[in-house]
């Protein structure tokens, strides 16, 4: 059950953000534990307050029933959405597929449509006075 909710103010420099915060009580075999993850990763994050409020309200209001997976080997270890985000999979998915894309097209001679040799001739810089 959620027992109370709040929003953070996170930042990294002049950089203001604000993430919802819950705590929740869930009983594994008899024991009662006191949660307050809510995704594994990021957690949704706002510039603005009154978003981050509305997504706390909306998904986890206080008094709420909630579902809440936990590690069997240690009951402490919860969260509320278990898993990978969507958009946390397709990022990884499309970084790998731009590296692999970058490693599979072999570069073009040019930008400009030239073609470019290798020569294995060498220079004599004396007359150049190097």
């Amino acid at each position: 059950m959620v027992g109370s909710g709040s929003i953070r103010e996170v930042g990294l420099g002049d950089i203001l953000r604000f993430r919802p915060y819950l705590t929740y009580t869930y009983c594994v075999n008899g024991t009662w534990y006191l949660g307050d993850r809510i995704r594994f990763g990021a957690t949704p994050e706002s510039f603005l307050p009154w978003v981050a409020g509305w997504w706390l309200d909306r998904h986890y209001p206080k008094g709420r029933a909630v579902q809440v997976a936990y590690n069997p080997a240690d009951p402490a270890d919860a969260v509320l959405q278990p898993g990978v985000p969507v958009w946390t999979s397709t990022l990884l998915v499309l970084a790998v597929l731009l590296g692999l894309g970058g490693a599979l097209i072999p570069p073009r001679a040019s930008a400009l449509g030239g073609r470019w040799e290798r020569s294995n001739t060498r220079m004599d810089l004396s007359a150049l006075g190097a």
